[in-house]
């Protein structure tokens, strides 16, 4: 850096120290940064967060489905349930079923 006409010695003298700077312009600075880096985190989680729902839709969703859609046909009102207080609950819950087998 070129200091034109000035003395290296006067650029030092226009800095200010943290024993030269007045309390509310050290909180104010410390509170952007402390703002900054915690916008920065809930940015990245936002970020880390949508590539796991996107790997989670394309890979583990597919192999997830026949159980889901097995576990929502076992639980389908069947004409051998007891209804007690509006509530219906299987009969013959069978875990078997469940899983498809």
């Amino acid at each position: 850096m070129s200091l034109k006409g000035e003395d290296k010695g006067d650029i030092v003298s226009k800095t200010k120290t943290l024993y030269d700077a007045s309390p509310a312009e050290i909180f104010w600075k410390n509170f952007l940064v402390g703002f900054g880096r915690g916008l920065g985190g809930v940015f990245i989680w936002l970020i880390l967060l949508f590539i796991a729902g996107i790997l989670f839709i394309n890979l583990v969703l597919p192999k997830l489905m026949p159980s889901i859609t097995n576990f929502e046909n076992l639980l389908k009102p069947t004409p051998n349930t007891q209804s007690e207080s509006g509530s219906t609950i299987p009969v013959d819950l069978n875990i078997q079923k469940l899983f498809g087998q």
